[in-house]
Order: C-alpha cells, then sequence, then structure tokens
C-alpha cells in the first residue's frame, strides 16, 4: 500500500505534457510564420524576375515600378535563375 503523501501530486512540479505542449505550440506558429514570410518573399523575388528577365524591362524600371531597390533586382535575377 502507496502511503496517502506519495499518492498527492507535489505542486512545484511543472506538467511535463503542459509544458511540451506549450513549447511545440509555439514552435509550431513560429514554423508556420516563417514558412508564410519565405513563400511571401520567393513571390516577390519571382515577380521581380519576371519583368526584369522575361519581360526584359531595364532594372531601374523594375526597381520603379514594384518599388523595390536595383540591387534587390539583380538578387532576384541571381536567386531565381539558380532554382
Amino acid at each position: 500500500m502507496t502511503a496517502t503523501i506519495e499518492r498527492v501530486p507535489d505542486s512545484r512540479v511543472a506538467d511535463l505534457d503542459e509544458v511540451l505542449g506549450k513549447g511545440m505550440e509555439g514552435e509550431f506558429v513560429r514554423g508556420r510564420d516563417r514558412a508564410r514570410e519565405e513563400k511571401e518573399g520567393r513571390s516577390e523575388q519571382f515577380q521581380t524576375f519576371d519583368c526584369y528577365v522575361r519581360k526584359e524591362w531595364p532594372a531601374q524600371k523594375v526597381a520603379d515600378q514594384l518599388r523595390v531597390s536595383v540591387g534587390q533586382v539583380y538578387l532576384a535575377r541571381h536567386r531565381v535563375g539558380q532554382s
């Protein structure tokens, strides 16, 4: 038979399931947000690439129309062109 005091949960010890659940939920949310940002960034780069390479717009026109720097236009050409 187990003593009564040993059957009472210690309030100073955290519930492992609760701690892990909160941690995993936070990781999921952060991962989802990173994926969304990455996807949006890729679509912006593809749009920049499309205007500069496929439509053959001058880099300055692409930069002005899409409100990015000329450097970002060249970077998009480099990054999208490699994939």
